[in-house]
């Protein structure tokens, strides 16, 4: 079994993990993420257009208190608290979305990913 284990890693390093492959993944890679780049910025633009119609609707909410026109009922600290709640939640899923889109993938040099290589082969050929 273990012979077999140990052909079969072999075969890994030797036909799966070259150099060729691991770029021809990374360009298939940054296709994909380059793809999906542009839709994140769509996105993007709908969750920043939410948070602005959340800012207008606070400070809405603000204005009318401060003019006398709203009294600070229950009803309406629940409403200010969803309203902020709402608005944290885009603010961190316009942070996740454009972090999605900052892979610094195209930093990967051919000395890197010989260096990944190498580890690789490393790694598999110790049982």
């Amino acid at each position: 079994m273990e012979r077999l284990d140990s052909q079969v890693r072999e075969e890994l390093v030797e036909r799966v993990f070259t150099k060729k492959r691991v770029e021809n993944m990374l360009s298939t890679l940054k296709k994909h993420l380059n793809t999906r780049s542009d839709s994140e910025k769509v996105v993007v633009r709908s969750l920043e257009t939410s948070l602005k119609n959340t800012d207008v609707a606070l400070e809405r909410l603000y204005q009318g208190v401060e003019d006398g026109v709203l009294s600070l009922d229950d009803t309406l600290q629940a409403r200010v608290q969803k309203l902020k709640a709402k608005r944290e939640e885009t603010i961190v899923q316009i942070s996740g979305t454009r972090r999605r889109g900052m892979v610094p993938i195209n930093k990967i040099t051919s000395s890197q990913v010989d260096a990944f290589c190498n580890a690789l082969k490393t790694r598999f050929k110790d049982a």
